[in-house]
């Protein structure tokens, strides 16, 4: 089988479309459809991205050997997230009003300036 067929069958047993899979890899819908079409290779780096964020075996996602998964219920295990692009336009207008508090209020009582690092920590987590 072609990397490209792996990669669409990926993207149907992860329950995703072209769409949603390639936004979860930060990627555009047309680089993953040249992958599935065969049109493009998928870069070294490309394939890491799949392996890390989905936890499919590198030896599948290359060769088609062994199991998708590096675990049998890796899908269940892993929190796969849709975030559509706003939402993280969002975040980022937070955290960068977030770090002008941080920046323009440092002499704050130490308690509120560290109640507003601990929120500006975990947000951009």
């Amino acid at each position: 089988m072609e990397t490209g067929k792996r990669i669409k069958l990926l993207i149907k047993k992860l329950g995703m479309n072209q769409e949603k899979f390639s936004i979860n890899l930060g990627l555009s819908q047309t680089a993953v459809s040249k992958w599935i079409n065969n049109s493009r290779q998928i870069s070294p780096s490309h394939l890491q991205l799949i392996h890390e964020k989905f936890n499919v075996s590198l030896e599948w996602l290359e060769h088609g050997k062994g199991e998708m998964f590096l675990s049998d219920d890796a899908v269940s295990e892993k929190k796969i997230v849709y975030v559509p692009a706003e939402a993280e336009d969002e975040k980022t207008k937070l955290m960068n009003m977030l770090q002008s508090v941080i920046d323009k209020n440092a002499t704050l009582v130490d308690s509120n300036n560290k109640l507003v690092k601990l929120l500006y920590e975990k947000l951009s987590k």
